[in-house]
C-alpha cells in the first residue's frame, strides 16, 4: 500500500469511530440534538471527500494494487452508508417526535384512544 492510502485508512477509521460515537449520542440524548446533527453531517461529510480522495489515489497504483484496495474503498463505502442510514433514521424518530410534542407513546396512545370513543 501506498503511505498516503495508509494516510487515509486510518483517516477513515478515525471518521468511523467518531460517527459512531457522535450516532450513539445523539440516540441517548434529548439535549443538543441541532449541534450533534450539524457534527455528524460535517463528519460525514468529510468521511464522503475522504473516499473520493482515497479512490482518486487508486488510479495512480498499479493494477494488482489497486485490485485489493479497491475492495477496501468498497467496503467502507459500504460502512458509510450504513452509518447514513442509522443517522437518518434516528433523525427521523427525532422529528416525528418533536411533531408529536415529545409525548411519551403512553400518552399518545391515550389520545387515540380518547380519539375513537
Amino acid at each position: 500500500m501506498s503511505n498516503i492510502f495508509d494516510a487515509y485508512d486510518t483517516e477513515f477509521n478515525d471518521l468511523n469511530r467518531d460517527i459512531s460515537k457522535s450516532i450513539g449520542i445523539l440516540r441517548t440524548s434529548d439535549t443538543n440534538q441541532d449541534i450533534q446533527s450539524r457534527q455528524i453531517d460535517g463528519l460525514i461529510s468529510q468521511a464522503s471527500d475522504l473516499l473520493k480522495q482515497m479512490e482518486v489515489e487508486l488510479r495512480s497504483l498499479d493494477s494488482a494494487t489497486r485490485k485489493a484496495l479497491t475492495k477496501k474503498v468498497s467496503s467502507y463505502k459500504t460502512v458509510l452508508n450504513s452509518l447514513k442510514s442509522d443517522y437518518n433514521s434516528i433523525r427521523e424518530q427525532s422529528d416525528k417526535s418533536t411533531l408529536m410534542g415529545g409525548k411519551s407513546g403512553e400518552q399518545r396512545q391515550r389520545l387515540l384512544d380518547t380519539n375513537e370513543k
